[in-house]
């Protein structure tokens, strides 16, 4: 069970709240490997991960159509190349 299905909210909804506003992440001070590149070439950013999560939304019709019993939707974020 997802976390937005037990707080009875809408799942891309409450993966937006948890994005939040657009900001770069500071993760300089922490041990996070990036991938092996350099976060100051590459940072995180809040804002990007946001659009996509929209449009993934959006062109997935999320909220204008409904889905069969069993049927779900699902979105993995990952690294770019």
């Amino acid at each position: 069970m997802s976390f937005a299905h037990r707080a009875g909210r809408d799942p891309v909804d409450y993966l937006l709240d948890l994005i939040g506003p657009a900001r770069t992440l500071d993760l300089t001070h922490t041990a996070y490997p990036n991938y092996g590149a350099s976060i100051e070439t590459y940072p995180w950013e809040t804002g990007r991960l946001r659009r996509v999560t929209e449009m993934v939304a959006d062109k997935a019709e999320w909220g204008k159509r409904k889905l069969g019993k069993g049927s779900g939707w699902a979105s993995r974020p990952t690294e770019a190349s």
